[in-house]
């Protein structure tokens, strides 16, 4: 029988929340939830928000469900205002189901590479790493073994070369597309699984994540000999490796800078690696602002046009995050991200941080550079047709 806990889970997973624990063993259904879901839920609904009880039944009559006096304590002898019931979560999980579109969960998927099964052509394993030192994006196939669901657009991917030496991880990307089948790579008579992947990042199998390096840092079981392709990673074991990926990417671009060595053009990987580094930093710099601020602030850059979704009393609000380490006074914004903003005007924010520089170690040096935050309404005058060019105007946003 699901719990107040499981049905919560759900809920948070709908409005693209990070899950709370009900901080008590064996949850009762007359369990306390936490207020800040209910207050999500309503503004991602368009309802006000007056109390949990108030909130929760508003949202089930907009989805058009019927409302039961059952779903809350409102009507009962020991006048608990605040109490919502398992059964009123569980109709308010399905009027959301109705009602708001989920921010996708995006796991992490592990591919596999095996020479002695199949040898990538070597001008075309050089060619994606040289295009991809250069910031450009290679679009591929690859095979997800036995798995035939799991896996949805936007996953992060990490492919492992295993099976011969140089074992490690050689390259990242993300899922193009859902797993579908097609002929296979192996054996034409037979169909194999598959999924559409965008390659980000590709390394010369001698420069690889060494396979030791993974079963150190993230010791699970046979976890790093898989028997198939297409394994799921759970969020922190993702974060994990994409933190070992980073960091591996960082010492090679040291090695190349102190020994002058290129390898097939990947001296450019250092320029691509750099700038994501300073988009990261960006997007971070502008979600704390903003949750320091009281609002709550959810991560949706995967997926969709634009960095964050702020609320905060029944105010919605899109944070668009640009880094440079230019002067800033203009900035790329996609075709996306300018439809986006015009067809939610004065609910639009971009944050702006120019002039970024690295430490001595590396890292994104947190006190360089000028940051400003603005309205985002974008007009054809601010725009020259690239991805876009936007001119940085509009009215100073304070949080």
């Amino acid at each position: 029988m699901a719990t107040k806990q499981d049905v919560l889970n759900d809920i948070t997973d709908i409005l693209g929340l990070n899950r709370w624990i009900i901080d008590r063993p064996g949850v009762k259904a007359g369990s306390s939830l936490p207020s800040h879901v209910f207050k999500a839920a309503a503004a991602q609904t368009g309802v006000e928000y007056t109390s949990m009880p108030g909130a929760n039944e508003a949202i089930i009559r907009k989805a058009g469900l019927p409302f039961k006096a059952s779903y809350d304590s409102r009507a009962s002898d020991s006048a608990g205002g605040s109490t919502v019931t398992l059964d009123g979560i569980k109709a308010l999980r399905e009027a959301l189901k109705i009602l708001v579109r989920p921010v996708p969960v995006h796991l992490g998927v592990l591919l596999t590479w095996n020479p002695r099964r199949w040898d990538w052509p070597s001008d075309e394993l050089a060619a994606a790493i040289d295009a991809t030192a250069a910031g450009q994006i290679v679009k591929g196939r690859w095979s997800t073994g036995i798995r035939t669901s799991g896996i949805k657009i936007g996953d992060p991917v990490f492919l492992l070369r295993q099976g011969v030496s140089e074992r490690g991880i050689v390259a990242s990307g993300t899922a193009r597309s859902e797993v579908f089948q097609g002929e296979h790579y192996a054996d034409p008579a037979k169909t194999g699984n598959y999924i559409e992947v965008d390659w980000e990042m590709v390394v010369d199998p001698s420069e690889a994540l060494p396979i030791e390096t993974l079963q150190a840092e993230v010791p699970i079981g046979h976890f790093w000999s898989p028997q198939g392709s297409g394994t799921v990673l759970s969020k922190p074991i993702r974060d994990e490796v994409q933190r070992l990926w980073t960091e591996h990417l960082a010492t090679l671009q040291k090695k190349w800078a102190k020994t002058g060595k290129v390898v097939s053009g990947q001296a450019r990987l250092l320029d691509a690696a750099r700038r994501k580094a300073v988009e990261d930093a960006a997007q971070n710099w502008l979600m704390k602002v903003y949750r320091d601020a009281g609002w709550l602030v959810q991560d949706t850059h995967i997926g969709n046009p634009f960095d964050a979704r702020a609320i905060k009393n029944g105010k919605v609000l899109f944070l668009e995050a640009k880094g440079t380490q230019s002067a800033g006074a203009t900035v790329i914004v996609t075709r996306n991200e300018v439809e986006h903003a015009l067809d939610h005007p004065g609910q639009n924010v971009i944050g702006i941080w120019s002039g970024v520089r690295f430490g001595a170690d590396g890292k994104v040096d947190s006190k360089s550079g000028k940051k400003v935050i603005r309205m985002w309404d974008p007009t054809e005058k601010e725009l020259s047709p690239l991805s876009y060019d936007w001119t940085v105007g509009g009215k100073v946003a304070s949080p």
